[in-house]
């Protein structure tokens, strides 16, 4: 396509810095202190992304995401 590694490079950063800027905006203010150890903070945070997709069974689905793995 005629493009040089550099400019290919270049396009990937852009991207990356776009990226992070737009993902900054999409959290939750407070998650950064969240305790994700607390599978009760983790399963309220959760809910209304269980919620779209799954009405009426968040709080079932949203626990058992949240369960520990050992």
């Amino acid at each position: 396509m005629g493009l040089h590694p550099s400019e290919i490079i270049s396009g990937y950063n852009k991207a990356i810095k776009k990226t992070i800027e737009i993902l900054n905006k999409l959290v939750e203010p407070g998650s950064e202190n969240m305790d994700v150890c607390n599978k009760e903070e983790v399963v309220s945070r959760m809910k209304a992304a269980v919620a779209s997709k799954q009405f009426g069974q968040e709080d079932i689905l949203s626990s058992l995401v949240a369960e520990p793995k050992l």
